[in-house]
């Protein structure tokens, strides 16, 4: 009787003492498990934050870059349309003046062409007439002197 209740106080203590190691043990894991999962979370939430950063300035980045490369477009066609608009003026007037001296060129060539014709058929049609007073005349002396004889 003696043995077996030393017996059942050795497996009483051996069972306690047993217990006690395990919930030690189950104790420590849930606290690695709970550490080691709160770290976990704590990267992850690190990570996603550091990603959206990135991806903040990434499109905050080639917002501006696409801002000033439209607004170096738009610079570009206005100061071309703008040059392309003072060589078309330039050209027209450029052309309006040739045509313009040239119509007057011709004007004044027409004009002195018509002028000396002018003077041209004034002073034949005056050596003419004066060839047929003087031819008229001439006859005339010529039939007098005949009619007189």
């Amino acid at each position: 009787s003696v043995a077996s209740f030393s017996l059942s106080i050795v497996f009483s203590v051996a069972t306690f003492s047993l217990s006690i190691v395990f919930s030690v043990a189950s104790l420590s894991l849930s606290i690695v498990f709970s550490v080691a999962s709160f770290s976990l979370s704590i990267v992850f939430s690190v990570a996603s934050l550091s990603l959206s950063i990135v991806f903040s300035v990434a499109s905050f980045s080639l917002s501006i870059v696409f801002s000033v490369a439209t607004f170096s477009l738009s610079i570009v066609f206005s100061v071309a349309s703008f040059s392309f608009s003072i060589v078309f003026s330039v050209a027209s007037f450029s052309l309006s003046t040739v045509f313009s001296v040239a119509s007057f060129s011709f004007s004044i060539v027409f004009s002195v062409a018509s002028f000396s014709f002018s003077i041209v058929f004034s002073v034949a049609s005056f050596s003419l007439s004066t060839v047929f007073s003087v031819a008229s005349f001439s006859l005339s002396i010529v039939f007098s002197v005949a009619s007189f004889s």
